[in-house]
């Protein structure tokens, strides 16, 4: 919630009036707690326009089999039926329901220690240099500790206990990325919060490296 009532309030604050961005932001997220913003990342970011929105194009492709896209499979002999990617789909959002989505809501108070902001000066001139560094970073804090805590579930127990059922099913396509066995989900979200941990920024930059991690584990999972 902005400590501001109105966005002349805000403007004398700044020093100066509010760019088009800030405006906007203002006028979204003025009234709303800051616990409702960061729910955004699961109720709205991802349920919806990630994960039900993006693997759709891969999803495509793989159903007209083009040529010129079937010879970049992996495997390009293998493919999946309309009926199993719904399922797929379908215990994708159980999951996200059942584990994610509660896991999320009451996470609240450990992000509370970490000083996100969510004031207007996000989208200001100067500051796009910034957000590509934090989430340069955070790519980098992310891929290092998820190389190592993927590398554990590829052995013996962390297999045949955890990860196998990521393995389910042997043609990837985009909705396979997050289909996992929910202690894996839950582990797994640990190197995505790390970087923000370590390097706090605002609540959108925050929502868009959520929202970009998402896309690329969609990507490397299409096969």
């Amino acid at each position: 919630m902005l400590p501001y009532a109105s966005i002349p309030e805000a403007a004398a604050a700044l020093g100066r009036n509010l760019t088009f961005a800030e405006t906007l932001w203002f006028n979204y997220s003025a009234a709303k707690s800051n616990y409702f913003l960061y729910c955004h990342n699961i109720l709205f970011l991802f349920l919806f326009l990630v994960f039900s929105l993006v693997p759709l194009p891969l999803v495509f492709l793989e159903f007209k089999r083009f040529s010129f896209v079937s010879s970049h499979k992996i495997q390009p002999k293998v493919h999946l039926s309309l009926t199993e990617t719904f399922k797929c789909y379908k215990d994708i959002m159980h999951m996200f329901f059942l584990v994610v989505g509660p896991f999320q809501l009451i996470s609240y108070p450990s992000i509370q220690y970490v000083p996100l902001t969510v004031t207007i000066t996000v989208l200001i001139e100067g500051r796009d240099l910034f957000i590509d560094l934090l989430i340069t970073i955070f790519f980098l804090v992310e891929d290092y500790t998820n190389y190592w805590i993927h590398r554990f579930l590829h052995n013996d127990w962390g297999y045949e206990k955890i990860h196998r059922v990521h393995h389910e099913y042997h043609a990837p396509i985009g909705f396979v990325a997050p289909y996992a066995h929910w202690v894996e989900i839950l582990i797994l979200g640990i190197p995505s919060f790390l970087g923000p941990a370590m390097v706090p920024g605002h609540m959108i930059t925050f929502w868009l490296w959520k929202a970009l991690r998402q896309i690329e584990a969609i990507n490397t999972h299409s096969g």
